[in-house]
């Protein structure tokens, strides 16, 4: 298990470009739930061997506590960087979102000044803009959960479009959950593939809803993404699941092959809070494709507040289920990552195959906080990349993220 150490941890994305792999990792700078750091960004370059890291990104103009790094996304020649907690031209604290480009082979320190910064459109105190932030193929998507233009704290979600022609993003619409409802939280977790983007309505912190997962389709002929499907937790929902608080995306290969990943941290298949992870399959509706629910995960013991279902990750049979706040030997929070096979001989079961550590464990760990699956070509195999945000390799909750491959 190879570990890169960075700052407090909160997202970690992987894009490829050409013949480059890149991994950016956010570090918003929140330690024990205050913020008395700016943040940063550190990109990696894979160097045929192992991730080296080449750029620290940051902004000057932010000061403490506006969590840049919180959110982070790539592709290609494109880096976003979420700062929702920043404050807007008119010093209003609604988040921004800060755009790098790479023009040259590599990233290097002339690439660290963003070219665009992102606001929205009419900026509340709060909003918390960028609080998730998903681009794919020019576009980008940014969140603002707790955006009050529909209801308080409904959330919404900005979408731009990137301008080649003026080197810029440019806003394009704004969607919201249909029905908005107050505290759901639309936009705190989004997930792009291609024509189909998914976003999620988890309840951030309130226990008044359930929560939602909200499916929407690119019309190329109109070039604006319309809503198409919401996805619920099915007969076991209640109020304070938070339905949503995590999604991963299989979408490769044949339609009944893809799947979808939904965590369910508040739901208590194994005690007060213990979590649950729903996996969702495409079948034919008509002439459409919708998703439906095929199985539900629970840890295998009782696990009260372990939070199983905090981050998931799916690549061609393999899944990882993030409990971060598995407590245990009298440590508490040092997380876990739960490991899944789908025996697709046996009506798509999924075997629980191990359980992921960090090795010593350590108090406040929060291992599985986010994890990804990245193919390495050179080995033939797919990686993961887990984080822990309260690793303490450097120093006090410095941070971690552990690069795991099949082999371990």
């Amino acid at each position: 298990m190879d570990t890169l150490t960075i700052e407090p941890t909160y997202r970690v994305v992987l894009g490829d470009s050409d013949c480059f792999h890149i991994m950016v990792v956010g570090a918003s700078g929140v330690v024990d739930g205050s913020s008395p750091f700016p943040g940063r960004a550190f990109i990696y370059e894979h160097d045929g061997n192992e991730w080296v890291h080449k750029v620290t990104l940051h902004s000057p103009d932010l000061g403490a506590g506006a969590q840049f790094g919180q959110s982070v996304a790539i592709k290609g020649n494109t880096i976003v960087v979420s700062a929702p907690l920043a404050r807007s031209r008119t010093n209003i604290q609604c988040g921004a979102a800060y755009v790098y480009r790479r023009d040259r082979d590599t990233w290097e320190s002339s690439s660290v000044d963003p070219v665009q910064v992102l606001f929205p459109k009419s900026p509340n105190w709060m909003d918390t803009f960028g609080a998730n932030l998903a681009l794919e193929d020019g576009w980008l998507f940014v969140g603002a959960p707790q955006d009050d233009s529909e209801k308080p704290d409904a959330g919404s979600v900005t979408i731009f479009k990137w301008e080649p022609a003026i080197d810029r993003f440019v806003r394009k619409q704004i969607v919201d959950r249909p029905h908005a409802v107050k505290r759901e939280h639309f936009g705190i977790r989004i997930l792009v593939d291609g024509d189909m983007a998914i976003i999620s309505a988890s309840n951030l912190v309130w226990h008044s809803v359930p929560g939602t997962v909200h499916i929407y389709r690119l019309d190329d002929k109109t070039d604006r993404w319309g809503h198409t499907q919401t996805l619920k937790a099915g007969p076991e929902r209640k109020d304070g699941d938070h339905f949503g608080r995590s999604l991963s995306l299989w979408r490769t290969g044949p339609w009944r092959q893809h799947r979808l990943v939904i965590g369910v941290t508040g739901a208590d298949d194994q005690g007060e809070h213990s979590g649950a992870a729903l996996i969702f399959q495409r079948r034919r509706e008509g002439s459409d494709l919708v998703w439906e629910q095929e199985a539900r995960l629970a840890p295998p013991a009782t696990s009260k507040g372990d939070h199983f279902g905090f981050s998931t990750a799916i690549a061609e049979g393999l899944l990882l289920v993030g409990a971060m706040a598995t407590d245990g030997q009298s440590l508490r929070n040092f997380g876990r990552s739960y490991v899944y096979w789908e025996n697709t001989e046996s009506d798509h079961n999924w075997l629980l195959v191990g359980g992921l550590e960090s090795n010593p464990k350590t108090e406040s760990e929060q291992f599985g906080f986010a994890q990804l699956f990245y193919w390495e070509s050179k080995k033939g195999q797919y990686e993961a990349a887990i984080t822990a945000p309260g690793g303490k390799k450097r120093g006090i909750h410095s941070g971690v993220v552990y690069i795991l491959g099949e082999s371990e």
